[in-house]
């Protein structure tokens, strides 16, 4: 089973979306990791949300392997009031390609997030996210559950 958290992928319709621009090159350095799943470049994701927790931060990381790229997703925690303070930065990923429609398109192996919504009284987390750079998805998931994961994971 992979590492990966997020569950529930569903495939929605194709929509090209906008390209947000390259990540610095001095942010790189600084977020990615060495021989990991983000270790060749880290770039955004969506809105951070805020919890008690602190900035729930989604945002992508790229691996190169022998057959390319592979982008996956990940999350940190950033300090409420000094965000530019990471509180606690997971060393795994929610999600990664797995399925057919995030491992062909476009542009193979993307799992690209694009957006986050929380329903506060639930707890539920939806994430919108590019498959293979050919359709959107979503990935639900708890935020009590994902900032458990981050921190543990951290």
């Amino acid at each position: 089973m992979p590492v990966g958290f997020l569950e529930g992928r569903q495939a929605l319709s194709v929509v090209p979306l906008a390209p947000l621009g390259p990540v610095g090159p001095a942010l790189d350095r600084r977020m990615s990791r060495p021989w990991t799943w983000e270790s060749t470049k880290v770039g955004a994701g969506p809105t951070p949300i805020e919890t008690p927790e602190g900035w729930l931060l989604i945002y992508h990381g790229v691996l190169t392997s022998c057959n390319g790229y592979v982008y996956s997703m990940g999350a940190a925690l950033l300090d409420l009031d000094e965000p530019w303070k990471v509180v606690a930065r997971s060393r795994d990923y929610l999600l990664s390609p797995q399925v057919g429609y995030e491992q062909v398109g476009d542009v193979q192996n993307v799992v690209f997030p694009c957006a986050a919504l929380l329903d506060r009284p639930s707890g539920r987390l939806t994430i919108y996210y590019g498959g293979a750079d050919t359709v959107v998805c979503l990935a639900h998931g708890y935020l009590p559950e994902v900032i458990d994961f981050v921190k543990s994971r951290s």
